[in-house]
């Protein structure tokens, strides 16, 4: 299916550790924009533990415009350990 564009819509990521269990209880902050315009994500988008073991949904998601995005997710562990994921595409 196509991102929805012009759309507030969601996301749906599955989180594991590194042995690939899911990761549950975990903190995770959404950042990124348009880095060729210099310029952030248009909504402030959130994001809730599912029901679904390590599944997270990132709510209030919208672009505003095609060209290329990044999306960067940082996700901090209970236990204190963190990572960053970043998705780079073209819309």
């Amino acid at each position: 299916m196509p991102v929805p564009m012009g759309r507030i819509h969601a996301w749906r990521v599955h989180i594991t550790d590194a042995s690939g269990s899911p990761l549950t209880q975990a903190i995770v902050q959404v950042t990124g924009g348009m880095p060729e315009h210099h310029h952030g994500l248009p909504t402030q988008p959130r994001v809730t533990e599912s029901a679904t073991p390590g599944d997270y949904v990132i709510n209030g998601v919208r672009f505003s415009m095609t060209g290329k995005w990044v999306l960067n997710l940082d996700i901090r562990a209970r236990e204190g350990r963190s990572d960053t994921v970043t998705f780079s595409f073209v819309l």
